[in-house]
């Protein structure tokens, strides 16, 4: 009897795994048909497909992964449909760190719905497994960044210090690291990365303008209008340079400077239209 037992316990194990086998490879078929709709544009026969698939298998986390994002974007102002899509993305990447654009699409839901600490933890997962992923470490160094905490601000410097080696200098990582230098009001750091930048490329009249309105944010005058003249003795095409300090001009209270200016700036063809025109209507409120 313990023998017959036995032997009909092994059937029934047997039965069930098949059966659990047998329902794992028909939701992973029906997932391959959800992908094909949705290549195709049928989004509705996709979502159809990718709920049955999940509802044979909701242990396999790619499936949940495609459902979870489809639900997410279908919640809208739903905070507990969302956060119930937001665990199928977050279980995927807690199975699969390795899978990189399921990943860096968690990163980035973390990032935009501001919850920093999963964001931290995540983009730090992402760099450590793909270290050369520049894109990965702006975004681990930009969360890191909005702190006020000197460790993380230090940790996140030393990050676009990386990809500056590897990238070369650039004024959008400067003001990154500017950005978070202000924040623990590290004022020679700042000046040092300006410094920095302009040695990188001293005839680079956009990195003197850039140059100029930090030192108009400090409220050092003499500094902020030195660069703009040197911007505009570089290139003297730079309609930019002008703007800025036109700009520049009417802060202070330099209505003849700024009435020159003014037209300097507006016949420069290399000034986009949206600027042109907060200068020109500027000028008419200030008349």
């Amino acid at each position: 009897m313990i023998v017959v037992a036995a032997v009909m316990a092994v059937d029934v194990n047997a039965s069930s795994d098949w059966d659990s086998e047998a329902q794992k490879r028909k939701a992973n078929y029906i997932f391959l048909e959800a992908v094909n709709q949705y290549e195709l544009g049928n989004f509705g026969s996709f979502y159809s497909l990718i709920n049955r698939a999940y509802n044979l298998d909701p242990t396999d986390t790619q499936i949940g992964y495609e459902k979870g994002m489809f639900d997410i974007a279908l919640s809208q102002n739903d905070s507990i449909e969302f956060f119930k899509a937001y665990a199928l993305v977050k279980k995927h990447f807690d199975a699969h760190p390795e899978d990189y654009y399921p990943s860096l699409s968690y990163g980035l839901i973390n990032s935009k719905i501001g919850l920093r600490d999963e964001a931290l933890r995540v983009w730090s997962t992402l760099d450590s497994i793909f270290p050369n992923k520049t894109n990965i470490a702006m975004q681990y160094a930009d969360a890191l960044s909005a702190s006020v905490d000197s460790a993380e601000i230090a940790q996140a410097v030393a990050i676009y210090n990386r990809v500056e080696v590897a990238e070369g200098k650039d004024m959008g990582l400067t003001s990154r690291k500017i950005r978070a230098y202000s924040a623990i009001k590290d004022t020679v750091s700042i000046i040092a990365e300006l410094d920095s930048l302009i040695a990188s490329s001293p005839n680079s009249s956009e990195y003197h303008v850039f140059a100029g309105d930090i030192y108009n944010f400090f409220g050092d005058d003499e500094s902020t209008l030195s660069y703009y003249n040197k911007a505009i003795e570089l290139d003297p095409s730079n309609g930019n340079a002008f703007y800025r300090r036109a700009i520049y001009y009417n802060e202070i209270g330099d209505s003849v400077a700024y009435d020159l200016e003014v037209f300097n700036a507006l016949v420069h063809d290399d000034l986009d239209l949206d600027a042109k025109l907060q200068l020109l209507t500027q000028y008419i409120r200030t008349l």
